[in-house]
């Protein structure tokens, strides 16, 4: 989704590095996991036709893939369903067709500061992610999968409309994308 994309920028600016492909430019900002996952949503080309274009030509040795659910795709209860699960199960086969033998860092979405709600996420959506991130990476249903980095927790003054990063945002992790990658 778009707090990947600008994950991403913030790495890019503060990493010398370079071991994360920038997304600045890409229509990635509706890539929620359902639609990786469900190759009849609407978005589900567009969404691998990012992951394709920055392809290097001998194929992806890692792949960072970060979990956001909509609002309207879960409870607040921040517990994971048996679909979400699959759908990250989906989206790992997917990886592994197209790029056999990758190793996919696992993680939820950026988290907010306690009490913060992202209307676009809803209750608990970050906590949600990164529970399920943590439950996939740790059921050793893959070989090749590794927990993190986890990101955050953003105070609402890191935050431009209550869900996407500032400036200030983006380079708090971008650094933390560094500390975790190099």
């Amino acid at each position: 989704m778009s707090n990947t994309r600008q994950a991403t920028q913030g790495y890019a600016a503060a990493s010398s590095a370079d071991l994360v492909v920038e997304l600045s430019g890409t229509d990635i900002g509706n890539c929620v996991v359902s639609r990786w996952a469900t190759p009849t949503d609407f978005s589900y080309e567009g969404c691998w036709a990012v992951y394709e274009s920055h392809r290097p030509a001998g194929g992806y040795v890692g792949v960072w893939f970060q979990i956001v659910f909509h609002v309207s795709e879960h409870d607040t209860s921040g517990v994971p369903t048996v679909e979400q699960e699959q759908w990250v199960l989906d989206v790992l086969d997917e990886i592994a067709a197209r790029d056999p033998g990758a190793t996919v860092y696992l993680s939820g979405l950026n988290e907010y500061e306690l009490g913060h709600v992202c209307t676009r996420t809803g209750l608990n959506g970050d906590v949600l992610a990164g529970v399920l991130a943590g439950q996939v990476a740790d059921a050793d249903a893959y070989d090749l999968i590794v927990s993190g980095p986890v990101l955050g927790p953003l105070p609402s003054n890191h935050l431009s409309d209550g869900c996407h990063l500032n400036d200030t945002g983006i380079g708090l992790v971008g650094g933390q994308m560094v500390a975790y990658f190099d």
